[in-house]
Order: C-alpha cells, then structure tokens, then sequence
C-alpha cells in the first residue's frame, strides 16, 4: 500500500524536502499528494511546481483529510508543537522538524500523545541519517579514546558528502541529482529520514531506532538548561502539559 504523505507549509525547508523526495530514484511505494499552508496561493503555487496533486488552505482541513498517512511538518518552531498534537490527535504519523517543540514539556508532551494513539513521531534531525556519518560511525567502535578533529568531516558539516580519513583517504558519499534547486547545502539527504519513516511505519514503530523519543527528550532538555543559563523564557515554559 502507497505511504501518503501531506506536506504542512510550502516554506524553503520544505521546497528542499520535496524535491529530495521526488527526485530521490529508489523510495520505494510512498508519495507527497498534499500540501497545506495558511496562504492557499502559496501552496498552489508549492503544488504546482513539485506536482502535488491536492492542495488545502488550512491546516485543519489536511489534518482531516483521509487521503494521507504521514506529514512533514516544515512550519516555525512556535508552531511545532501545536501542529503535532493536530496532526496526532487526527491518527496522521509525524515528522516534524527540528527543535522538535518548545521546551522539554511539550516534546514530552507530543511523544505521550503518539504512544497513546500508536502512531509514528520523529523529530527530523536529518544528520542522523546521513550516510557519512553513519559510515563514521561503524568506524568509531569500539570506543576507547576520542580525539575530535572536524577537519575528519567537509562541508557543510550538518551534511557532508565528503570525508578525509586518518590515514589521507577521502571516502565521497555522492547524493542524488535533481532538476530544481534547492535552498540549502546538500538538501538532498533530506530524503534519507523520509526513508526512514516509511521503514518504521511499514515496521509498525512508533519511533525510529536512529533518532529515539528519548534522544529527542535529551535535546529539549539540553536546550532548557541553556536558556536557562541565558537567562531566555518562553511563555510556554510557564504553561503544563498533558
């Protein structure tokens, strides 16, 4: 059966994300067949230049619709949290851009909501997914001693397609070629979460292995004690969550 996917905004990150999904020769049965934001003029105009057939002038009307599974959320981060409980509450599986809420509270919050709807939820943390890393990583173990040299990666470090190793060798991890631009560096390995979260609902996970519910909750907490010590507040710090 065909992974539906419906796209929520028509911003740069996610002009990026659908064109490494399209363009992206192996994914296998899923598709983008929707796309909403609060400017339905943007959004057809979003659909007509990435062929997605059905566009909605709100968020609520793609939360509802039947025609999709699974969304990616490219919206602000003030938005995040509110559109995941949407998007949950509607039984549609989430990738939602990074931070993945607010605060610790809502992230945990989302992560609840998910469990107890059985549905996937991610946060898209895409250099997780990068095959260079992960290269990198099989290399690493096991670890007795790290001695961190960021040279041992090229840019753009978020997502480098390039890797210099110790003894001088560069290992090249070509990505996929595409007919549009894109807006940032190397915004074709977004496809890879995307993989991703087709293999873990096909699965039947609710969270992918690679990028946890509880790394996630480590981030957001790592994020509230840096702002603590910035001495930067959120209204949204000052509010409870289910």
């Amino acid at each position: 059966m065909t992974l539906r996917w419906g796209i929520v905004t028509a911003g740069k990150i996610s002009n990026d994300f659908v064109n490494a999904f399209n363009s992206y020769p192996e994914k296998g049965d899923q598709e983008i067949v929707a796309v909403a934001a609060r400017n339905k003029d943007r959004a057809e105009e979003f659909a007509k230049l990435h062929s997605i057939a059905k566009v909605f002038d709100s968020y609520q009307a793609l939360a509802n619709s039947s025609d999709i599974d699974v969304v990616y959320i490219g919206a602000l981060n003030n938005d995040h949290y509110g559109l995941c409980k949407m998007f949950l509450e509607n039984g549609k599986h989430v990738l939602c851009e990074k931070p993945f809420c607010l605060n610790a509270k809502q992230t945990q919050s989302v992560i609840n909501l998910a469990r107890n709807k059985n549905l996937f939820i991610m946060e898209a943390v895409w250099t997780r997914f990068s095959p260079a890393y992960i290269d990198v990583g099989k290399r690493l173990r096991p670890v007795l001693l790290v001695k961190l040299d960021l040279s041992r990666i090229e840019d753009p470090f978020h997502f480098p397609d390039k890797v210099t190793h110790v003894d001088g060798s560069l290992r090249t991890y070509p990505l996929h070629t595409s007919k549009l631009p894109y807006v940032y560096g190397n915004s074709a390995g977004l496809v890879y979460q995307a993989l991703e979260v087709a293999r873990c609902i096909r699965a039947g996970l609710i969270e992918s292995p690679r990028m946890s519910h509880k790394e996630s909750l480590v981030l957001a907490k790592l994020m509230d004690t840096v702002r603590s010590q910035l001495g930067v507040h959120y209204d949204a710090d000052d509010e409870e969550y289910p």
